[in-house]
């Protein structure tokens, strides 16, 4: 019989406590709203509705990922000029790939503009542009 054993590394170690943070890079005086949420057999979580006022703010919010490696936080964000314009995305997967390549890490940051969403991988500071707008 043989034993292995592994030291093995990885930026985003399972059940490490994440952050999910939305920046409004909406020019004054447009206001972001924005509203997140979890939900599997177990949990149910709602984050917001949350009005981030101007620019440069931000609304952050932290959790742990669950057990079954299956965490999923879809948010909504909307902002109100001439017309409602609206996106939904998911700001947080389970999954390495989109922590590590996207995020850079454990925390994922966004920007909203007036072009769309974009995510901040907090290793290279590159921003990626993921989302665009659509009129609610």
């Amino acid at each position: 019989m043989a034993m292995v054993i592994c030291i093995c590394e990885s930026k985003t170690p399972l059940y490490r406590r994440h952050h999910v943070r939305m920046y409004n890079n909406l020019t004054e005086p447009d206001q972001l709203d924005w509203r997140c949420e979890f939900k599997d057999d177990f949990t149910h979580d709602v984050v917001g509705p949350v009005l981030i006022e101007e620019n440069g703010q931000y609304f952050e919010f932290g959790f742990k990922e669950n057990r079954a490696e299956s965490t999923l936080y879809n948010c909504d964000l909307w902002y109100l000029v001439s017309h409602k314009y609206y996106v939904g995305f998911p700001a947080f997967v389970s999954d390495k790939k989109f922590a590590n390549d996207l995020c850079g890490g454990v925390n994922c940051y966004w920007t909203a503009t007036y072009e769309g969403i974009y995510i901040i991988n907090l290793d290279t500071r590159e921003q990626i542009f993921m989302h665009e707008w659509k009129l609610a």
